[in-house]
Parts: structure tokens; C-alpha cells; sequence
């Protein structure tokens, strides 16, 4: 299984036989490749490259195909390759407690925003407080970070969730606000 952020992919099967003649690719069970012609490597081995710029949202199962000139046909297992070009999305912060005039250096606090990953799955969610990451956890609904007493005394704050997704997709969203 792999995963894949680009709408253009090359796949590539590499075999070994002594007479090969063609190679197909399928995704989802459909044939979607023309025959493409086997190259050779050397000593009895060969690859065959595809091109799918077709890629859509989602898992795609690919299966490879070769035949030799006897007309004797082999596959490979099914192959998943998950496409994804679609960030996390990360909904609106909120900070509690919500007036921001309360905030002190002795005070809890609270950041919070509801993030989603519908195809490839969540490789890192950070949330940032004035320019310093914390590891944020997933409480079943929102994902948080709690600080006790660490807030500085500065008037002005920044606060940010990051979150990346398997494929390498990004996004951030932040908030400022005063405490004057």
C-alpha cells in the first residue's frame, strides 16, 4: 500500500520471463491501460511502465498483467494505492476560558478545533502556542491542548493548529488575540 498526492502517477512492474509480449494495468478491476510493450533489463528481466493521469480521490486497487508470446497470461497480486491531494481540514479555534481578558499567567487554558481526514489518515497534529509546538490529542470529537499556567505575560498571543495527512498534505489555521 502506498500513498499518493499527485493526479499523475507512473507504476511500474519489473518480471522476470524468457518471452514476454505485453503488460495491462487495471484499477478497480477495470482495464484501463493499453497493452504496453515489455522493456528489457537484462538477463530475462523486464519492466513495464503505465502512466494513470486519471487518478481520483480515494483508494485505487491496481492489479498488473503480463503475458508471454505463448499466450500464457499471469497477474500480480492487487496493489492499493491511496490518492490523496486534499488537506485536513481544521475548523475554528476556540480558546477557553473564552474572555481574553482573564488570561493570565496563573490561569488553565484551553485550545480546541474540530479536524478531519477523510481519505489518507492523520500523520501529525500540533497545536502551537506563541511559537511553541505541543503534541494536541483527540478527545473523541475536537482535538485539544491544555496548558496550566504557562501562559506568558506578553498582551499578545498566537494560537495555531497544524495538521498533516499521510500523503503529505498540510494545513494551519491561527488566531490571535490580546489580553489588554
Amino acid at each position: 500500500n502506498n500513498t499518493a498526492s499527485a493526479s499523475s502517477q507512473t507504476f511500474n512492474l519489473t518480471f522476470t520471463e524468457s518471452h514476454p509480449s505485453t503488460c495491462i494495468f487495471s484499477w478497480n478491476n477495470t482495464v484501463n491501460s493499453t497493452p504496453t510493450t515489455a522493456i528489457n533489463i537484462g538477463a530475462n528481466s523486464w519492466s513495464c511502465n503505465v502512466v494513470n493521469s486519471t487518478m481520483v480521490q480515494g483508494r485505487t486497487h491496481i492489479i498488473a498483467y503480463v503475458n508471454d508470446t505463448a499466450t500464457n497470461w499471469n497477474s500480480t497480486d492487487a496493489r492499493t494505492v491511496i490518492f490523496d491531494n486534499i488537506a485536513p481540514t481544521i475548523g475554528a479555534i476556540t480558546v477557553s476560558p473564552a474572555n481574553a481578558t482573564n488570561f493570565n499567567a496563573s490561569i488553565n487554558f484551553t485550545i480546541r478545533s474540530t479536524i478531519t481526514e477523510v481519505t489518507s489518515g492523520f500523520s501529525t497534529v500540533i497545536a502551537q502556542i506563541d511559537s511553541v509546538n505541543y503534541t494536541a490529542w483527540n478527545d473523541g470529537t475536537q482535538y485539544r491542548f491544555a496548558l496550566d499556567n504557562v501562559l506568558s505575560v506578553s498582551p499578545y498571543h498566537h494560537y495555531s493548529f497544524y495538521a498533516n495527512d499521510t500523503a503529505g498534505n498540510t494545513r494551519t489555521n491561527i488566531i490571535e488575540f490580546s489580553n489588554l
